[in-house]
């Protein structure tokens, strides 16, 4: 915050040099010194640290739901309970644990986020939501709209399939093991 702060501050400053220049007819260096030194410096330095702090406030408690849910909840579209439609889908990986105790913890993470990574074209093209990472397992979710439009919550498994198929040289050689994954759908 006290970056941005001090960033915005120069420019404004600078932005009254120039502004001091053509009006004023005072040099630049005065101009500043004359915007720096005033009132309205001081009112512009608090409104421009307290916004960049409520701005990056926001962003972090955003960072940690899914896409429009912090606005929803501030809208008051959570205040009351309502039941919705959804589809969800399990994706497992098969034999995770017997892969983890022969990679170990370290290159058993990078195996996962290959793998996530590696999948994640289908999730984009198929409109999946990540509701959560349970372990080794995703759970994903569609507004049932989207789940059923063009088949979306089914054709996404085949997806993965077939972009892991494509895939198998790759983990064959740099892991020693291929991911294999199961899934179900409600």
């Amino acid at each position: 915050a006290g970056f941005y702060t001090f960033l915005i501050s120069f420019w404004l400053s600078v932005m009254n040099g120039v502004w001091g220049i053509i009006n004023n007819h005072y040099t630049f260096i005065d101009g500043m010194f004359l915007y720096l030194s005033s009132g309205s410096f001081k009112s512009n330095l608090l409104f421009i640290f307290i916004f960049v702090i409520i701005t990056h406030g926001f962003k972090q408690i955003n960072s940690l739901h899914r896409k429009g849910e912090l606005f929803n909840f501030i809208i008051g579209k959570y205040h009351e309970p309502m039941e919705v439609k959804r589809i969800f889908c399990f994706i497992d990986l098969a034999g995770s644990t017997t892969i983890a105790e022969n990679l170990g913890h370290y290159k058993f993470g990078l195996f996962l986020k290959d793998y996530y990574g590696d999948i994640t074209p289908a999730l984009r093209k198929t409109q999946a939501e990540i509701y959560q990472y349970v372990g080794d397992e995703i759970v994903l979710s569609w507004q049932y709209e989207k789940g059923i439009k063009n088949n979306n919550a089914i054709r996404c498994y085949f997806i993965m399939k077939d972009i892991m198929k494509g895939l198998e040289g790759k983990y064959m050689d740099k892991y020693g093991y291929y991911p294999k994954f199961r899934a179900g759908t409600h």
